[in-house]
């Protein structure tokens, strides 16, 4: 499938003159892009000035917790 595609319409302007639009589509952002710009965003968002239960800050932190899951201190009785 290819991300870039083109199409070409045939219309008619009123007057009998036909004419051709064409309308082009892109394919989606990389997904490795976009995760690193919301991140980008929320990092910047976190002001400290938000009211409490500002849902950013709770996505930003959700995605904290997440993304440092695995440096967190893995239990004695796993070892």
């Amino acid at each position: 499938m290819k991300s870039n595609r083109s199409t070409t319409e045939n219309t008619n302007d009123g007057a009998g003159t036909a004419q051709a639009r064409v309308a082009c589509y892109t394919g989606p952002a990389p997904l490795k892009e976009v995760m690193f710009e919301q991140l980008d965003y929320l990092v910047a968002h976190n002001s400290g000035s938000c009211p409490n239960g500002c849902p950013e800050c709770a996505r930003l932190e959700h995605i904290k917790f997440w993304l440092l899951e695995p440096f967190r201190m893995v239990p004695a009785s796993v070892r």
